[in-house]
């Protein structure tokens, strides 16, 4: 067999790719008898599907036949082809031959997945090429090829898992039975549940393909609001097991489960650090744990990138199914994927592909930020937005933004116990809005006041 050049790459093979050149005789053979079926073919295929040049001439042109409303014969297609067209295919002796013989049929469903199939496979050592190529030329960052590599293959599975054009006809109609199907479940929240009971109301919950930027001052309690959500959505009565990962890059892992535990077990944090623990409280921080060990969570703190990011859910949700809500705490210490020199681009870079990877993964995205100090002297020191640190990419970027504000933080005479959460931004729900929750200092936990109606 001759040497076949890989296009793109600088890599030649003594074999042929995959192919299904059968299946492809068959499929333009079975349209030509029945052009009704080409519909069911072109959802599913692209030219670049087929292995043949000559078929694939042949397809396209039927496609463009087809998008006229004309009929699809032998005659028709050598005429739409042209006569070097039909001379590159092989002739009107090759068309006549895939119409010829040809039995009907009332689907081409498993001709079309064998094309299909191969096209992909050809697609992947296309792009594996590439990578090898890119990895042995040394000129790029291993990180950038990490990160280009793992968005090659994205985007391989992202246009081989739709199913053709959607019409907003089609888009209509399943929205329409998306909302039958939440009204039929007798849920009050569309979203996934928070466990905080005002939020959901205002909110309606973590909204799945949704940035939610969660943002505080330093110690208002960012972190705690952050793993009591963790918590609330484990929890939520809204929620039937649901999946989530928690990036950690501030804190180890231990530190957040120390928030988790002795917050969900209400004991206070100070008598390990002293060594007080009772046996009673060690029962609770058992019973907390039982608990934990319940739901799917995963805790990481190795990862800061996105391609990291990326990696991990794929995993999780190779296990598990499904993605329901991820955290990244705090996005001012994540690193991104390519060189990026400037601070504000690099935060406008990381909160433009974390926004990417909650639509990717269908879920929602809690990212952490943190504002900027505020001054001694100013008012009640509220979170405003134009406050969000480095990039106001942030803000642009979130679709809705919340934070949780501690007036005793900043007068220790006052009730310490006191806390709101505040919504500062919102695309489909109420915003500028603000309720009242209980801080437990001891265990930096946030408490619901009241149970919701």
């Amino acid at each position: 067999m001759s040497v076949l050049r890989i296009a793109g790459t600088n890599t030649s093979l003594d074999r042929a790719l995959p192919h299904a050149l059968d299946a492809e005789r068959m499929i333009i053979g079975v349209i030509l008898l029945d052009n009704t079926l080409l519909a069911e073919a072109a959802a599913k295929l692209r030219p670049e599907d087929f292995y043949s040049d000559s078929n694939k001439a042949i397809w396209s042109a039927m496609t463009r036949l087809a998008a006229r409303r004309s009929g699809i014969d032998p005659l028709l297609l050598a005429a739409e082809l042209g006569a070097e067209g039909v001379e590159r295919v092989g002739g009107l002796a090759y068309i006549s031959s895939l119409y010829d013989g040809t039995p009907r049929l009332s689907s081409i469903e498993n001709y079309v997945q064998l094309v299909r199939r191969a096209g992909i496979r050809r697609d992947l050592i296309r792009a594996s090429f590439q990578i090898a190529d890119e990895a042995y030329e040394g000129e790029t960052e291993a990180e950038e090829i990490l990160a280009v590599s793992n968005r090659r293959l994205a985007d391989i599975d992202a246009h081989r898992s739709g199913e053709g054009l959607l019409t907003a006809s089609e888009a209509g109609w399943t929205r329409l039975q998306q909302i039958e199907d939440f009204q039929a479940s007798g849920r009050a929240i569309l979203g996934v549940g928070t466990g905080i009971h005002d939020l959901d109301r205002l909110t309606g919950g973590l909204i799945r393909g949704d940035q939610h930027l969660l943002c505080a001052r330093p110690s208002m309690g960012k972190t705690a609001l952050g793993v009591r959500v963790l918590d609330g959505v484990a929890t939520s009565k809204y929620n039937q097991e649901p999946v989530q990962a928690f990036f950690t890059m501030e804190m180890r892992t231990a530190q957040i489960m120390d928030r988790w535990l002795f917050g969900k077990a209400r004991v206070d944090q100070m008598r390990l650090r002293t060594n007080r623990l009772t046996a009673d409280d060690y029962r609770k921080l058992q019973t907390a744990q039982q608990q934990i060990d319940t739901y799917k969570t995963v805790i990481d703190e190795t990862s800061r990138k996105p391609s990291e990011i990326r990696s991990v859910l794929r995993r999780m949700k190779r296990e598990f199914g499904r993605i329901d809500v991820f955290y990244v705490d705090h996005i001012g210490k994540g690193k991104p994927d390519t060189s990026i020199s400037e601070r504000r681009h690099q935060i406008g870079a990381l909160s433009a592909e974390l926004k990417e990877i909650a639509k990717e993964f269908d879920c929602a995205g809690v990212i952490l930020t943190q504002l900027n100090r505020v001054s001694p002297g100013s008012g009640d020191k509220k979170p405003e937005l134009h406050q969000l640190s480095e990039s106001g990419n942030l803000e642009q970027d979130a679709d809705m933004v919340f934070y949780p504000h501690r007036p005793g933080y900043y007068s220790p005479e006052s009730d310490q116990t006191q806390a709101e959460i505040g919504i500062l931004k919102q695309r489909n729900g109420p915003a500028g809005v603000t309720f009242p929750m209980r801080w437990e200092p001891q265990f930096s936990w946030f408490d619901n006041l009241a149970e919701m109606e």
